[in-house]
């Protein structure tokens, strides 16, 4: 099924710079919507070319066709909430925000891309919103006595909540200034709600991770940008504001979490620590096409691997199913060829994702439970949520006598 012009078009120019000067620098299979999982099996759904543009000016990647965000994110089903890891990690996130803010009671905590409301959660006794394009996430939040408004995050909106509430002490972005097209509004509300002294709060997969680790299947519709610290410099003067500081992460298999404020305000700036991470991004080509390049002959290596691997354990008559239906799912599938025929089902531990089915191989997606049942008991699981794999082989230390599969990031057994 080929999509249309309202569902997909053509980004001509940089998201950061403005820059024309764009060119491919890696190329998958057409693929469907990551996080399409249906409630029935269909025929066909629709494909979308999915292929990553360079910009010559500034060194910024961004896929080249980007698909309507009403299409991908008005009902969602990845909830934050459902993995102990990232409560951990959403735990210490508001901790140090809290300590390097000093905030108290008063301050006031906006959310970009609110998901859940997780996050949030941690800025207990203070004054929060989120804003969330998900009405049935945004529902949830509510529900759970979580303040949240179900809207884009545009800099119009901006204005509406500084009207509101105030200035925001603290914006925080988590895995979403890599989903959204007009990201130059998104700033320009940044800048006009952000108090004199307040921080926005930026964490996004770093393209450094996925290049050097070869972590291609982070590349989907929703993450339409690749982001590098040193593009991300520029564009952040370009709207009134500075980096102040950066740090790594280890989620997602590698995230930069950039603090941000008013050029000139009071924040001590990093200055070392920036031109470190600046020094790498030259040093290892990040900016350039060779290692997309060289990411391109690493999916061939691993995609043969995968189907060896594969093949062998159905030679040898071994029930193989997959643990997680992440977004990465779809890439990686389509990626490596796998056939739907390869896998009997997949469990995840999001009950909205429970009875549904996997985009485009349409597999049925079971409760973890599956695992210990006597007719669905398998031999071989392979993990798709490969970044939560030590918690998932913890957390299902009870199964004996099975196959391990992390396809992440080169195929491999872990028995």
């Amino acid at each position: 099924m080929m999509p249309t012009e309202t569902e997909c078009h053509v980004r001509a120019s940089c998201r950061l710079c403005a820059g024309k000067r764009l060119g491919p620098a890696l190329r998958l299979p057409d693929s469907p919507l990551a996080n399409a999982f249906r409630m029935e099996p269909v025929e066909k759904e629709p494909l979308y070319p999915l292929e990553v543009w360079l910009c010559a000016d500034c060194g910024h990647a961004q896929l080249g066709h980007v698909v309507s965000a009403e299409a991908m994110f008005s009902h969602y089903l990845y909830v934050s909430g459902t993995s102990p890891v990232f409560r951990q990690h959403f735990c210490e996130y508001a901790k140090d925000l809290r300590e390097r803010l000093k905030l108290g009671t008063e301050s006031f905590v906006c959310e970009i891309g609110s998901n859940d409301a997780t996050l949030l959660g941690y800025f207990e006794g203070m004054r929060t919103l989120g804003i969330e394009p998900a009405a049935n996430l945004a529902e949830a939040a509510n529900a759970a006595g979580q303040r949240t408004w179900n809207a884009y995050f545009t800099s119009a909106l901006a204005c509406e909540i500084r009207k509101q509430y105030g200035p925001a002490d603290v914006i925080v972005a988590n895995n979403v200034l890599a989903h959204i097209d007009d990201l130059s509004d998104v700033l320009t509300g940044v800048q006009l709600l952000l108090a004199p002294g307040g921080l926005l709060a930026m964490e996004v997969q770093y393209v450094g991770d996925l290049l050097e680790q070869g972590l291609f299947d982070m590349i989907y519709f929703e993450h339409l940008d690749y982001h590098a610290l040193t593009p991300l410099i520029g564009f952040f003067a370009r709207h009134g504001l500075a980096l102040v500081d950066v740090r790594h992460e280890p989620t997602h298999g590698g995230s930069m979490r950039c603090y941000v404020g008013h050029a000139g305000g009071p924040h001590q700036v990093a200055s070392a620590t920036i031109a470190q991470w600046q020094a790498h991004e030259a040093e290892q080509g990040l900016l350039t096409r060779v290692p997309w390049m060289e990411l391109g002959e690493r999916i061939a290596a691993g995609k043969a691997r995968l189907h060896e691997l594969l093949g062998d354990q159905q030679a040898a008559g071994r029930r193989v199913v997959g643990y997680g239906a992440p977004a990465k799912l779809t890439t990686l599938m389509y990626t490596y060829e796998v056939p739907a025929t390869a896998l009997e089902y997949v469990v995840d531990d999001n009950p909205l994702k429970v009875g549904r089915f996997t985009p485009g191989k349409q597999l049925a997606i079971k409760p973890s439970a599956a695992l210990y049942e006597l007719e669905t008991k398998p031999d071989v699981i392979v993990v798709f949520a490969w970044n939560f794999f030590a918690a998932i082989r913890e957390k299902h230390a009870a199964l004996s006598n099975l196959v391990w599969i992390n396809p992440m990031p080169f195929p491999r057994i872990l028995s």
